[in-house]
């Protein structure tokens, strides 16, 4: 199980802060990785879609930073 899937089931209450800060790393950052994954292996990992795969996973993990402290303060 997912450490995230965890943290929500330990949430006794969601507030707008927790919904919008997964809703910014879910459908922001974590639905681009389907794309640039296309993108890298359609161009052969060119140095631009590899640039943007480690941009797009590296921004996640900085969405999944900021949205941890909300589900933990809400747990």
């Amino acid at each position: 199980m997912s450490k995230e899937r965890y943290l929500f089931q330990v949430v006794e209450r969601v507030d707008g802060r927790v919904l919008w800060g997964n809703l910014h790393l879910l459908f922001f950052w974590l639905s681009l990785i389907p794309s640039v994954t296309a993108w890298m292996g359609e161009s052969d990992f060119a140095a631009l879609p590899v640039a943007a795969y480690g941009l797009t996973l590296l921004l996640s993990a900085i969405a999944y930073f900021f949205a941890q402290p909300r589900l933990t303060a809400a747990a």
